[in-house]
């Protein structure tokens, strides 16, 4: 795959299709550039590929949040190289800009991953299934340069072991929309640990944690673990209000120790 050496030009906003993509929009980091850009930091340009036949004249192939920063800052352009592409090159580039990103969560790398998986093989269809592992200055019988199979290749590129790579691809074959939906924005989504006991809940199970989530409260918020517990039928002991306790205590002090302890209410303004 050839690296775009289009040079960066200003490039206008309305001519440019978003599309669907991978990882959504975290407002308040496009907020953040969006402050950043108005006070002149320089930024790295977008980058879009050219399509003569689709509704613009080009899609977007990463940079999404510097393009939102943009539109929210009332910009018609942003500075983007263009260059012509397939959309599934475009797609494997936009998936490497993420996982090379230190913010990405452990959802959103996972889900990058699996993107990664099913674009490569589509692109190099003879490493499905086991194919390839020859190193990339190693030869084939005809001379040509072996292709690696996707976990060896992933994992030179950025930097992962292959069995962190299989782990992160193995969950996503079962989390459902909602649930992935449910965990995006919440600090949950950054521990693998929570993701993968998510995905291991039958489909019923994280609709009912999806349902959960989505009917949370500013009076009635969700503990993600517990949610989960709850789901996978653990039982909890009945909640017993802090008050309660303090009281259970109390009653099983000394009549002196008692005294004490009112005396140090009293003393502390609080009787």
């Amino acid at each position: 795959m050839q690296k775009s050496d289009a040079k960066p030009m200003d490039l206008p906003i309305a001519d440019i299709e978003v599309g669907d993509r991978i990882r959504g929009l975290d407002d308040d980091y496009v907020a953040a550039l969006a402050v950043n850009i108005s006070e002149g930091e320089q930024e790295q340009p977008i980058l879009v590929r050219h399509t003569p036949n689709g509704a613009k004249k080009y899609v977007l192939v990463y940079g999404a949040h510097r393009l939102a920063a943009r539109k929210l800052l009332g910009h018609t352009v942003v500075m983007g190289k263009a260059r012509k592409m397939g959309a599934d090159e475009a797609r494997l580039l936009e998936i490497d800009e993420n996982l090379f990103r230190h913010d990405l969560t452990a959802l959103d790398r996972a889900l990058s991953l699996a993107a990664r998986k099913a674009v490569y093989e589509e692109l190099h269809p003879e490493t499905k299934h086991g194919g390839d592992r020859k190193s990339g200055a190693d030869q084939d019988q005809d001379g040509k340069f072996a292709v690696l199979k996707f976990t060896a290749q992933t994992a030179e590129k950025i930097g992962l072991h292959e069995r962190q790579i299989g782990k992160a691809i193995q969950v996503t074959k079962t989390l459902t929309p909602e649930v992935i939906e449910a965990l995006r924005g919440r600090p949950e989504a950054n521990n693998f640990s929570i993701v993968k006991s998510l995905s291991q809940l039958p489909a019923k199970k994280q609709a009912k944690f999806a349902e959960a989530v989505a009917a949370e409260t500013d009076d009635a918020p969700v503990d993600i673990r517990t949610e989960i517990a709850r789901q996978q039928g653990r039982k909890f002991p009945p909640k017993v209000e802090a008050w309660t306790k303090v009281f259970n205590g109390f009653m099983a002090l000394g009549t002196k120790d008692r005294k004490r302890f009112l005396a140090a209410l009293e003393e502390g303004g609080v009787v």
